[in-house]
């Protein structure tokens, strides 16, 4: 089976609680399970100098037809609006093999002091230097690293 990968970025359209993002977290591990898919979502509350529910960051990978079809029933979901694309494609490996779908939250000043945080302005998502190097995977990727550290597996 041929994998894919796709990461986007979006703002919330309202106040993200931790019952609401456990929800999400439940359904999307119950569908991804039984669709071979795997990931990360990440939730930034709140913005730093902006009015703002904060944003939403996502990467999705499995089968490129499964990976493709629950993306369009994301950018669908009235949570969040603005969804920018930042990456996809071809991956040799999955970079999330145990997560049915990760769920993490922060606020936007614990982001800035993180290593790897990248600027979140619509400009800079949306331009080339936003998306050289993935960095959105790549920031992902880490707490799934951390993770991996924290359990042992």
């Amino acid at each position: 089976m041929k994998l894919f990968y796709l990461i986007y970025i979006s703002r919330a359209t309202g106040v993200m609680l931790d019952e609401d993002l456990k929800k999400i977290g439940h359904e999307s591990q119950s569908w991804n399970e039984v669709h071979a898919l795997t990931g990360m979502l990440l939730h930034l509350r709140g913005e730093l100098g902006a009015p703002g529910y904060g944003r939403f960051m996502q990467v999705l990978e499995g089968p490129e037809n499964e990976v493709r079809y629950i993306f369009d029933k994301i950018r669908q979901d009235k949570r969040h609006y603005n969804i920018i694309k930042m990456s996809e494609g071809p991956i040799a490996k999955r970079n999330f093999k145990t997560w049915s779908m990760g769920v993490e939250a922060m606020d936007m000043e614990t982001y800035l002091n993180q290593p790897g945080y990248f600027e979140l302005t619509d400009d800079f998502l949306q331009s080339k230097q936003g998306q050289d190097f993935n960095l959105p995977l790549n920031f992902l990727k880490s707490f799934y690293q951390m993770h991996l550290r924290k359990t042992g597996s």
